[in-house]
């Protein structure tokens, strides 16, 4: 881990819609001693910088209501954000996309799924502070009933939360929450041609998937996501849609059923 000596005392903004990369990001960020603070689109943050002194913004590329691009922009417009460091954060690391991040204004570009030791020496390269303050942590639960999972690689997960087992149980019962009716959703998404949200849901999947270790979900995430992004036939998109349908399924059950519970 990165010396953080630099680091606690300042204040960070996180624009971010997905609760469980919030939660990933947030946690290492405070770990140092940096104050969070949380917007959910672009929007939110716009009010956030003019209410409020940051030393640094992460931003997410992709959000509802006003992405991180469009959000970018409107921040470099105003004073405060003339000097305001902005770090791009998404899943997508072509380099179109990093292009994309730079002409918006922003200063760099981290790539989804989020390295907590990347994350954090991005951020100590735009921003100094004295008085670090490194957070305790508990010692960590128990993660045996987890280990023999399919699809599921409890050493990639952890790795990404530095080894922090009570984070990476609370983002895996997340995960269980907000993805558990997913198939269905998709279906009905497809039903109903709504390719846009479609896309973003598979995108989301694809994100949180690869944040835990699930790298065949991601996969087949990243399947259906592109499949939509280029309005693919309904036929071929409900192909990527029934060949993830079974597996994610399987994960969600399977955690459902080991997670601590309470």
């Amino acid at each position: 881990m990165p010396d953080i000596a630099k680091l606690a005392g300042g204040r960070a903004l996180l624009v971010e819609d997905n609760e469980l990369n919030q939660e990933v990001a947030s946690e290492f960020l405070r770990d140092t001693g940096l104050e969070v603070d949380i917007a959910a689109n672009g929007v939110i943050a716009l009010q956030m910088v003019q209410c409020k002194n940051y030393h640094i913004v992460l931003m997410d590329m992709q959000m509802p209501i006003m992405d991180g691009i469009t959000a970018t922009e409107e921040i470099r417009k105003l004073p405060v954000g003339e000097d305001l460091p902005i770090i791009a954060m998404t899943a997508n690391a072509m380099p179109d996309d990093r292009e994309r991040c730079f002409k918006a204004g922003m200063n760099d570009h981290l790539a989804k799924p989020i390295d907590p030791e990347r994350l954090i020496s991005k951020v100590q390269q735009w921003i100094r502070l004295p008085n670090a303050r490194p957070g305790n942590n508990a010692p960590p639960p128990s993660l045996e009933a987890l280990a023999d999972i399919a699809g599921l690689d409890t050493a990639l997960g952890l790795e990404l939360v530095m080894g922090k087992a009570k984070l990476y149980l609370s983002l895996l019962g997340k995960f269980v929450l907000h993805q558990s009716d997913a198939p269905s959703r998709f279906a009905g998404l497809l039903a109903a041609s709504d390719w846009d949200t479609l896309q973003r849901e598979a995108h989301t999947l694809k994100g949180n998937a690869a944040q835990l270790g699930a790298q065949e979900i991601r996969q087949l995430a990243e399947q259906l996501e592109h499949a939509v992004r280029q309005r693919e036939p309904a036929e071929a998109v409900q192909i990527r849609l029934d060949q993830l349908q079974g597996p994610l399924q399987t994960l969600l059950q399977t955690l459902s059923e080991r997670l601590p519970k309470g």
